[in-house]
C-alpha cells in the first residue's frame, strides 16, 4: 500500500541524494504533494535537512516516515550485536519472511475477480437491453443461468474466507497456480419471479411496446387464469 504523506509532516530520506549532499535518514518537513496519475510515482517538495532556503523534490519512493526510519535504526543497532552464524540463520528466516510478503502482495496482472463481483456482472448483462435498444425493454425470459467456475479460496488475516474467480468453464489455467489450489464449482442464478409474473409485470410497465399480437395471447392466457 502506498503512503501518502501529508503536508508539514516530518520524513526520512530512505537513501542517499548526493546530489543535494544529503544523507539516507536526513529528516526534512514535506511541503508540496503533487499526487500522480495512476502507474506513475507521486512527488513530493521537501524543505529543511538543516539548510535554509533549500527545496529538494523527492519521488515517493525516496522517502519513508521518521518512525520507520528509526525502527530500522534499531533494529540495526541489535544487528550489530548478532555473531556471524547467527547473521546466517537470521538472513535465512528473513528470506522466508520476503517470499510470505510476496504471496501476500496483491498481483495488479492477475486476472482473477470476486465470485460476488462476476455474479453482479452477469447481473447486469441480463437486464441490461441490446445494443442500439436502449429504449426498449428485452421481450425475453431467462429461466436460469449456470456458470462453471474454477475459484481460489483464501483465508484472511480479519478470519474471513475470500473466493476468487480464475477462469469460467474449461479454460486453462496460466501462471505459477498449482491445480491443488483452485477448486470448481457451478452457480446457478434464476429471476426471483416465475415467468407469469414476469410477463404481468412487463405488460403493465411497457405495454406501449408489446406487439397486439402478443397483447391478445396474453389477455387470454390471464384470463384463462381468472376462469
Amino acid at each position: 500500500m502506498t503512503v501518502q504523506y501529508p503536508l508539514f509532516s516530518q520524513v526520512a530520506l530512505a537513501e542517499d541524494l548526493p546530489e543535494h549532499h544529503l544523507k539516507r535518514g536526513d529528516v526534512a518537513t514535506v511541503v508540496e504533494h503533487y499526487p500522480m496519475s495512476e502507474g506513475e510515482e507521486d512527488g513530493y517538495s521537501l524543505e529543511g535537512f538543516n539548510v535554509p532556503h533549500v527545496t529538494v523534490e523527492v519521488a515517493a519512493s525516496q522517502i519513508i516516515p521518521v518512525s520507520q526510519w528509526q525502527q530500522e535504526e534499531a533494529i540495526l543497532g541489535k544487528l550489530r550485536q548478532l555473531s556471524q552464524t547467527r547473521l546466517i540463520q537470521l538472513e535465512d528466516y528473513l528470506d522466508s519472511l520476503l517470499q510470505k510478503e510476496a504471496l501476500d502482495m496483491p498481483n495488479n496482472n492477475d486476472s482473477s475477480i470476486g465470485l460476488a463481483e462476476l455474479i453482479e456482472q452477469v447481473k447486469r448483462e441480463l437486464l441490461s437491453t441490446a445494443p442500439g435498444m436502449t429504449e426498449e425493454a428485452p421481450l425475453l425470459f431467462v429461466n436460469a443461468v449456470e456458470l462453471e467456475i474454477q475459484v481460489t479460496v483464501k483465508r484472511e488475516s480479519e478470519g474471513g474466507v475470500k473466493v476468487d474467480v480464475v477462469s469460467l468453464g474449461g479454460a486453462e489455467l496460466k501462471g505459477e497456480m498449482s491445480r491443488d489450489d483452485v477448486h470448481k464449482a457451478k452457480v446457478t442464478l434464476s429471476p426471483l419471479f416465475d415467468k407469469d409474473r414476469l410477463m404481468e409485470f412487463y405488460t403493465i410497465l411497457h405495454s406501449d411496446q408489446v406487439p397486439k399480437s402478443v397483447k391478445r395471447s396474453l389477455e387470454a392466457l390471464f384470463k384463462g387464469d381468472e376462469e
